[in-house]
């Protein structure tokens, strides 16, 4: 039986003096366009399963290589480097023949391409449970065909994996209008309750480059309280019948919570005026880069209120 989890056998044809590796369908393909170095295709990444080859072990075979245009008789690449920007802790990247590459962990979480004289190699991403794993990636130190330097991808990359078949929400995120730097500065964090009780939990960054800005997996299902807390922002609440996979799009009103307590209190009203007039600092709640009277005015607007997740 053919899996994917299997390394993908690689048809050599050769061009010139260089070989191409025939792609296929999911492999992320590096080149560069108006220049930056970026990844071509998939230009944006559906949400893959993992095989299960055996129990309590769950992967995923991910691709990648130097895109080749059409009529072209070489990569559009000499080389870059695959930098690993976060991942889902319980999730590990490994490659035949060097060990792992990517995780949360104390591993290199870097990739540079070539490698072994060649472009086209596969890592297989492992975990032991049931969920939803992310893993977000950028192209960077990219140089193309003819030798020139290009900027680093402009964006972050992210790359759905589901192990099992867990619960899962998904949808769009939507700050406070007063928020103007990038959503995926911010992390949300998920709980799931059920009679008061936390029985699952998750978080990740919010990525708008994403097929969905957030996709979050739960090994629990039936009626449930979920409470989103986004960063900077008061939590907000529902009371949903959780199973299979479900939209659930979340907008964050309340901005002013500088220490993630989940209160807008004196706490973040004196950071914002300690730190006011300074560049990029703890009480940037605009995500500006600086602090000034635009993020003291919501303090102010929703000084003293609390998020849903503590009422």
């Amino acid at each position: 039986m053919k899996a994917r989890w299997l390394l993908a056998t690689c048809l050599t044809v050769w061009l010139g003096a260089q070989p191409v590796c025939a792609h296929h369908e999911l492999e992320l393909l590096f080149g560069y366009e108006n220049g930056y170095v970026t990844i071509i295709q998939p230009e944006v990444h559906p949400v893959r399963q993992m095989v299960t080859p055996q129990q309590g072990t769950f992967l995923l075979d991910v691709g990648m290589d130097f895109f080749v245009p059409d009529g072209w008789l070489g990569f559009m690449l000499q080389r870059c480097r695959v930098q690993q920007v976060w991942i889902s802790p319980g999730i590990v990247g490994n490659k035949s023949g060097i060990g792992s590459v990517f995780s949360a962990g104390n591993t290199p979480n870097y990739f540079d391409l070539p490698f072994g004289g060649t472009p086209h190699h596969h890592f297989i991403f492992a975990a032991s449970s049931p969920g939803v794993y992310v893993f977000d990636l950028k192209a960077i130190r990219g140089v193309d065909y003819q030798g020139r330097s290009l900027f680093d991808m402009p964006f972050v990359y992210r790359i759905y994996m589901v192990a099992g078949s867990p619960s899962r929400l998904y949808g769009s995120v939507t700050p406070s209008p007063w928020y103007v730097g990038s959503l995926y500065d911010l992390f949300l964090r998920l709980q799931v309750r059920r009679d008061g009780n936390v029985v699952a939990s998750t978080e990740q960054p919010v990525n708008p480059w994403a097929i969905y800005p957030y996709l979050a997996g739960f090994n629990t299902s039936g009626n449930v309280q979920v409470v989103a807390k986004l960063d900077k922002h008061l939590s907000v609440r529902v009371s949903r019948n959780l199973s299979g996979s479900q939209r659930q799009d979340w907008t964050f009103a309340k901005l002013g919570d500088t220490n993630g307590d989940d209160l807008i209190d004196s706490n973040d009203l004196r950071d914002v005026v300690n730190h006011f007039g300074g560049v990029a600092s703890h009480g940037d709640l605009t995500g500006d880069g600086t602090v000034n009277l635009d993020d003291l005015y919501p303090v102010l607007v929703y000084y003293g209120q609390s998020g849903e997740g503590l009422r």
